[in-house]
């Protein structure tokens, strides 16, 4: 799609709904009203992450240079869904979003609530000690379309819908998930206090970052021997992803990729179990009897300017980004951009 500030109702049009595979989904959605679309959107949370905080303070949702594209979330799924109405190929009911980010204050907290339909958050790893849904926490907020009163997530939730970590089902050990990957006689430790881990924090990009010194093993009869960082293999397997864990090694042109940039990807990327879990919540939802999605009703300039004495500096902010002119950069509905296009 290109960069967001300069994705209008043409591009969406232009970069999805003329994709082939795209539109051989929308000819079966005429028929079969079961298809559902689902849109996942996760805007740079550096500047909203307590890893990125300066002094313990982060830039948020209105300074933050990466975070404040999150305004470009609600505008691109308006554009998204009303597509779908436009085209009358099937009801905006069966088009989802699940919006992620990070813990943040609850300043950022509220905005990214109301501009997104006042659908509240589920919260992952919000409990006492995370680490629900596997040996590694991994806290995290996430707005969905078709949950929209949120809640928190805990170890229960994922064990009565069975998508937790196979070692967090069975009461297993980091210890036993080494030896899966031949490190027998290896633990986690940390350095700093030359203790075992038995859980592991939230994984970041890099291991400078505050908790990270957690993420290292060294052999169990050698407090005082080498500490070396585990095999991303083994974080991959602690994420969900299935085996062989291999998916961060190679790139798109096969070409391997050093362990320092294989962090940085799995430090970005969701963690399975938590797909699984949503997947699972939407399919309840689904057969649900008369439950209704959150279709986003005011594009963010507009709703900015609905509550203008609330939000004046997100109103200079969308000035500044030209909403106004990406929205008018083409005229009427996606719908009718198809015509004049096709």
């Amino acid at each position: 799609l290109g960069t967001a500030e300069n994705i209008s109702r043409l591009t969406i049009h232009r970069k999805i709904f003329s994709d082939d595979k795209v539109n051989s989904f929308l000819r079966l959605a005429a028929w079969d009203d079961e298809v559902h679309f689902i849109i996942i959107a996760g805007p740079p949370c550096q500047d909203l992450s307590r890893a990125g905080a300066k002094d313990g303070i982060t830039r948020g949702v209105l300074r933050g240079e990466r975070s404040v594209l999150f305004f470009h979330v609600p505008r691109i799924l308006r554009y998204i869904t009303e597509t779908f109405e436009d085209r009358k190929v099937f009801h905006y009911k069966n088009v989802h979003y699940i919006v992620e980010n990070v813990e943040m204050t609850q300043l950022n907290h509220n905005i990214f609530c109301e501009f997104l339909d006042d659908v509240k958050p589920l919260k992952v790893d919000f409990n006492s000690g995370g680490c629900s849904a596997s040996l590694m926490s991994r806290r995290r907020l996430y707005w969905c379309s078709f949950h929209r009163k949120g809640g928190d997530i805990g170890f229960q939730d994922f064990k009565k819908l069975r998508c937790a970590h196979p070692a967090k089902m069975h009461d297993r050990s980091l210890e036993d998930i080494l030896w899966n990957h031949g490190l027998g006689g290896y633990e986690f430790c940390d350095p700093k206090r030359q203790m075992k881990v038995v859980s592991l924090p939230t994984l970041t990009r890099f291991a400078g970052n505050v908790g990270q010194e957690k993420y290292n093993i060294r052999k169990k009869d050698e407090s005082d021997g080498d500490v070396i960082p585990p095999p991303m293999e083994v974080i991959e397997d602690l994420m969900g992803f299935p085996d062989p864990f291999h998916h961060t090694k190679l790139d798109l042109e096969g070409k391997s990729i050093i362990e320092k940039e294989r962090r940085k990807l799995l430090g970005n990327a969701f963690m399975v179990f938590h797909i699984q879990l949503l997947l699972l919540k939407l399919h309840d939802a689904m057969h649900r009897l008369g439950h209704e999605n959150a279709y986003v009703k005011h594009l963010p300039q507009d709703l900015a300017q609905l509550k203008k004495d609330k939000y004046p500096d997100i109103i200079d902010l969308i000035r500044k980004f030209g909403f106004d002119k990406l929205d008018n950069a083409t005229s009427g509905t996606l719908y009718e951009c198809w015509n004049a296009t096709s």
